[in-house]
């Protein structure tokens, strides 16, 4: 006993399908029995039973699908819940494991009949609950149906059943009412939400109880009362008796549902087209809204709704998106369609530029806000003015404008919002000391700042409530220099870090000079370093030697090209333009030296004759070192600028004296003096000359006179 649709009432609807059913039970006393005396059990079930058919492969399928409460009525507590499956597709048809997939498994039934079931055990208290069944098509492409429950808690999908041999659907997938054919089992097509015995049993007798059961399908938009309903189902096996089912009193609600109490057993009609008011919804637009019907409301989809409701007077409204418009009281008729029409709505859109990716912010108008990532944030809203505020976005980043208001037509409207991020700025970027500085604040132009809150300055900058802020910083360091700014409208965004740097002015060492004493026309690298100041730095060189231009560096390499006594200083300028002269390098470039005079005294002599040869220098760096070239055999070489020679040999020689100073520049001088005969004759011959000839450079000519000598000692001798 309960509500059915059996689809053969009169005046009815003679067949349809729905993807979902919904039945909902709402308990005031429960008390059944097995048998008046003894009582024996007290349980009952609620089941929600429908045919779920689809063809395959050009046959019909049909499978009686129950979603089920097993109730303990002296608990009072609905002890678990639990689906079954039957396959009504022929007279002869059971229920095969390899054709269902599920959480559950395959049972016999009797010897040629078997049945798929599943069970959940629960222990809620009995008060109202909800069964759903839903058909649908699985990510794999199997006909497939899910079994749901919720006790109060919450929606929970227990079991999900697919029939894997079903690769080729030809037909839909739902639940199917018909009203004018059987089954092939040879039950009716019928969908029951129904109370009878326990499982497998019959003849449970009402004591005394008090439900209202209301069945609905899903129409794609909402679901809604069956619109033809009978008392009694036809198709389960668990029965009960002594339960009077009548349709229940008109709700605040207006709401359709059966009233079960214990009496005289009654079957008929509860409703049918013709008795009930059809109300057909239209608007707002495509919102997903909820219609409120009195104390009531239904939830419905896309824009459209169809209810089927008790006639009478309600009061009727919408909402969508927190918004919410009324049309007052609506008289319902049986037997006649009602549109209710919620046309004036519009879309209002707020659309971000400036916003980072993936950051979230809010809009609120009126009653009502949207949030998000993305950069459009809209809602469907009546016609109307709407006071907006815009907040919640990214840290340091304002918006504008942050809050107005906006009237939103027919053709709706978009408002454009700038997010921008706090930004601070320092002009010039560094300063030296006792430079000016001027710290700025910028953000989205949403009217003027109410409040700049400055932190990290550097030492001698008062944090004064400006966006401009100019000061002489009194300490050398870095700062890490912020800003808050509370705007117009009262948000308030802090800016990211500036790193800014205050140096001392910057100053150059006293040059240095490598070598540290040059001959004209030899190298030497000046050099200094600089400290303190800002990069990049520039240097320009003064005093520097004749053939030595300056350079924009901290070294300069050149060859002086004339001699002098010099005063070397650099000039640094940093990057902030500030500038500094160094302490400046006494430096001298000496003269290259040369042979004032090389001479010999005597000039001439005759052999024996000592000689003193003589070299004066003049320029250059000492000391010196002299080697000399042409010096008779008998005259020292040594590395001094006097040296004496004494010889015998007849003739006149050119000596050639070579001077290095200390930096290694060179000068040459040649001399001429003579040793002539001493008398009228043979010239003398010199004895350290023969002593030289002897010894060694024309040795080979002894050695022809020996053997002469010796070839004619026997001539002598004959």
């Amino acid at each position: 006993m309960g509500v059915a649709d059996l689809g053969d009432v009169p005046n009815g609807t003679v067949s349809y399908s729905a993807s979902s059913f919904r039945g909902v039970a709402t308990v005031a006393s429960l008390s059944v029995c097995a048998a008046k005396s003894p009582c024996g059990s007290s349980s009952l079930t609620v089941q929600l039973n429908l045919n779920f058919a689809f063809v395959n492969r050009a046959r019909w399928y049909d499978y009686w699908v129950q979603d089920v409460a097993v109730v303990n009525s002296t608990l009072g507590k609905v002890t678990d819940v639990e689906d079954n499956i039957w396959n009504f597709s022929s007279a002869k048809a059971t229920m095969e494991s390899s054709s269902v997939k599920g959480a559950g498994a395959v049972y016999p039934y009797t010897a040629d009949l078997s049945f798929y079931a599943y069970a959940v055990p629960t222990s809620v208290a009995l008060t109202s609950f909800t069964l759903t069944l839903n058909a649908s098509i699985s990510s794999s492409g199997l006909p497939s149906v899910t079994f749901l429950y919720d006790l109060g808690a919450g929606t929970v999908a227990y079991d999900t059943v697919t029939f894997p041999f079903a690769t080729d659907l030809a037909a839909s997938y739902d639940f199917v009412v018909n009203g004018t054919t059987p089954n092939p089992y040879g039950l009716a097509y019928d969908a029951e939400w129904i109370v009878g015995g326990p499982g497998d049993g019959a003849g449970t007798i009402d004591l005394a109880s008090d439900l209202d059961l209301a069945l609905a399908d899903w129409n794609g938009h909402n679901y809604a009362s069956v619109a033809d309903a009978v008392d009694y189902g036809e198709d389960t096996g668990e029965t009960i008796t002594d339960a009077n089912v009548t349709e229940a009193p008109a709700s605040g609600a207006g709401a359709l549902a059966a009233e079960i109490v214990s009496g005289t057993e009654t079957y008929g009609t509860l409703w049918t087209l013709a008795t009930v008011a059809k109300v057909e919804v239209e608007g707002p637009g495509t919102c997903n809204a909820t219609l409120s019907v009195g104390n009531g409301s239904v939830p419905y989809l896309g824009g459209n709704a169809t209810l089927y409701l008790d006639p009478g007077t309600l009061e009727f409204g919408v909402a969508c998106d927190g918004f919410s418009q009324s049309l007052g009281a609506v008289t319902l008729v049986a037997g006649t369609t009602t549109v209710l029409s919620f046309s004036s709505w519009a879309t209002l859109e707020f659309v971000a530029s400036g916003l980072p990716k993936g950051e979230t912010w809010e809009a609120t108008f009126g009653p009502d806000s949207v949030s998000g990532d993305s950069a459009t944030l809209a809602a469907f809203v009546p016609l109307a003015s709407y006071a907006y505020r815009i907040g919640s976005g990214p840290a340091g980043y304002l918006a504008a404008p942050a809050a107005g208001t906006v009237v939103v037509p027919a053709s709706g409207i978009t408002v454009s919002i700038d997010w921008g991020e706090v930004e601070v700025s320092a002009t010039p970027a560094s300063v030296d000391l006792g430079e000016r500085v001027t710290f700025n604040v910028t953000f989205p132009s949403n009217g003027s700042a109410s409040t700049v809150v400055w932190s990290g300055l550097p030492a001698g900058c008062p944090a004064l409530n400006t966006s401009s802020l100019a000061c002489e910083p009194s300490a050398s360091g870095t700062a890490s220099v912020t800003a808050r700014v509370t705007d117009a409208s009262g948000d308030e965004a802090t800016s990211p870090s500036l790193r800014f740097a205050v140096a001392t002015d910057p100053s150059v060492t006293t040059p240095t000079a490598g070598p540290a004493s040059i001959d004209a026309n030899q190298t030497v690298t000046f050099s200094t370093t600089e400290t303190g100041g800002v990069a990049a730095f520039g240097y320009v060189w003064s005093g520097l030697p004749a053939g030595c231009p300056t350079v924009d560096s901290t070294s300069v390499t050149c060859r002086p090209t004339a001699p002098g006594l010099l005063s070397v200083s650099v000039e640094v300028e940093d990057g902030n333009l500030a500038t500094n002269q160094s302490p400046a390098l006494a430096y001298t470039v000496v003269p290259d030296p040369s042979v004032a005079s090389f001479s010999a005294t005597p000039t001439s002599g005759a052999p024996g004759t000592s000689f003193l040869l003589d070299v004066a220098v003049v320029g250059g760096v000492g000391p010196y070192s002299y080697s000399y070239l042409g010096l008779p055999l008998n005259c020292s070489g040594e590395n001094l600028s006097t040296i004496s020679c004494r010889t015998g040999s007849v003739g006149t020689y050119v000596v050639e004296v070579e001077v290095v100073d200390a930096n290694g520049m060179a000068a040459n001088r040649t001399l001429t003096f003579t040793v002539r005969a001493s008398g009228p004759g043979p010239a003398h011959l010199d004895p350290y000359l023969l002593a030289a000839i002897v010894g060694g450079v024309v040795a080979a000519g002894v050695a022809v006179t020996a053997g002469l000598l010796w070839r004619r000692r026997p001539g002598r001798g004959a």
